[in-house]
C-alpha cells in the first residue's frame, strides 16, 4: 500500500541522517554501503572488502573458478559472471575504470586488477 512505501521511505532516510556525510560520500562512490573505492594505494583494503561483499552476495565462485561448474547452465553462469563485474566496477576509481571498461570476465577482471595494481 501506498502507506507502507511512505513509511520504509521515510525510515531509509531517517538512517541516511543518522549515518551521517561519510556514509553519502562513500555510498555515492561506491554504490555499497562501507566499500571503499579502488585506487593505486588500497588495493590489500579493497581486496578484503570485495572478497567479503562477493561472498555475502553468493558470488565469491565467479573470481575463484575460471572454469563454469559441471551442471551449472553455461547462460546463469554468464548471468552471474556480468553480476560480479559490475559489483567489481562501481568499487573502482575512474582511472582504474578505463582500464577494465571493456572486461566482462569476473575471473579475468579480479587477476588482472590483482597483476596492476
Amino acid at each position: 500500500s501506498i502507506f507502507v512505501f511512505i513509511f520504509e521511505c521515510e525510515s531509509l532516510q531517517t538512517v541516511i541522517r543518522a549515518l551521517g556525510p561519510r556514509w553519502i560520500m562513500e555510498g555515492s562512490m561506491s554504490g555499497f554501503l562501507g566499500t571503499i573505492v579502488l585506487n593505486s594505494y588500497n588495493y590489500a583494503d579493497w581486496k578484503i572488502k570485495m572478497e567479503d561483499l562477493l561472498i555475502v552476495k553468493d558470488l565469491y565462485e565467479l573470481i575463484d573458478r575460471k572454469d563454469i561448474p559441471t551442471g551449472v547452465i553455461k547462460y546463469e553462469w554468464k548471468i552471474l559472471n556480468r553480476k560480479v563485474v559490475a559489483t567489481i566496477r562501481q568499487c573502482v576509481d575512474i582511472s582504474i575504470l578505463q582500464h577494465v571498461a571493456s572486461d566482462t570476465n569476473a575471473y579475468e577482471l579480479w587477476y588482472k586488477l590483482s597483476a596492476n595494481i
